[in-house]
Order: structure tokens, then sequence, then C-alpha cells
């Protein structure tokens, strides 16, 4: 159990942690993985993006009220309308190159998410990245950090799961065991 609680910690950490930097040239982004520099010439262009929860789990858990017995169904119903009105909204960055970065982060309390926004706005006018004014929404969990599109960042599979495979090993273990003598 407390694997599973220390695993959760490092997938929220390695999703939600960066601070972003607007410089002269482009922007900076330290995120848990290292630091990344995207000047503004490599910006194709720049529009707002929205995160939002995926519809099958709306409608899983829509079902999963019906049949539901007793406070469950009162549960299960409150989390989908919870999930059906939640939007995280972002800046989604498309690169000349084909890739995209997504910068999610919401205002709390009416504050600004992003401190240097005017410092970005003039650096990418001076750069003529076009500005879409359509938002594009985006249904799932998450996107992940990927800035291998932009550096040679590298993160490698232990690396990003190597907590995951450890928590789990001893189950793998007991399974292989189990079958093992019901096999023999």
């Amino acid at each position: 159990m407390s694997l599973g609680g220390l695993y959760l910690f490092k997938e929220a950490t390695f999703y939600s942690l960066f601070a972003i930097k607007a410089e002269k040239t482009g922007l900076f982004i330290r995120t848990r993985l290292g630091a990344v520099s995207i000047p503004y010439g490599n910006i194709e262009k720049v529009q707002g993006a929205v995160l939002r929860s995926p519809r099958w789990l709306i409608t899983l858990l829509a079902t999963a009220s019906f049949f539901g017995k007793g406070s469950q169904r009162y549960l299960a119903g409150g989390q989908s309308l919870i999930l059906s009105g939640a939007r995280y909204p972002g800046i989604a960055f498309t690169l000349k190159n084909n890739g995209t970065v997504y910068l999610w982060g919401s205002g709390q309390g009416g504050l600004t998410a992003y401190d240097q926004i005017d410092q970005f706005q003039q650096g990418l006018v001076e750069a003529g990245v076009t500005v879409v004014k359509k938002t594009v929404e985006i249904r799932g969990f998450g996107t992940e950090p990927k800035f291998q599109d932009v550096t040679d960042i590298r993160c490698g599979w232990f690396q990003r799961h190597g907590l995951l495979v450890l928590m789990l090993t001893p189950f793998a273990v007991m399974a292989f065991f189990y079958l093992a003598a019901l096999f023999i």
C-alpha cells in the first residue's frame, strides 16, 4: 500500500512540477527530467488548449451509478458529474518539426498562472508566430511532457516506471508460484 502511495506521489510530481521563464529569445522550461529551451523561431503556432476527462470514463461512472447499491450509487454519480464539468486550461505550442508541447496551468483564486505572459506575447509577435484563436480540446488523463522533439532529453522506460515495477514484482512472483503449484 505504501509503495502504491509513493508511486502516485512520483507520478503527480512528474506531471505537475515545472517552471517556465519567458526570455527574449524563447521559452525556458525546467522539469523533473531537465531543462528545455524553445526558441520563438522554432514555434509554428500557439493556441489555447483544454484538458478534459475521457468520455468513456464519464459514461462508465454514470452507468455504475445506475447499477450501484447504497452509497456507491451516489458516489459514482457524483464522480461522473464532477468529471463531466472539469476543464483544465493550458497552452499548446506546435513546433516547426511537427512536435507539440502542452503546458497546463490554471491560476488559483483569480491569479495569473504565468507571470511573464506579457514578455511571452511580445516575443511571439516579434518572431511572427501565428496565434490561433480556436482552442483545441484534448480528452484524456493528461499529456506526458515529451521534449524529445525539442532537445535531446531522454527518459528511459525503467526510469519512468521503475517504482511501479518494484511495487508489482512481489505480486508477480507470488502469482508465478501460485500458478506453478496449480500445474505441478
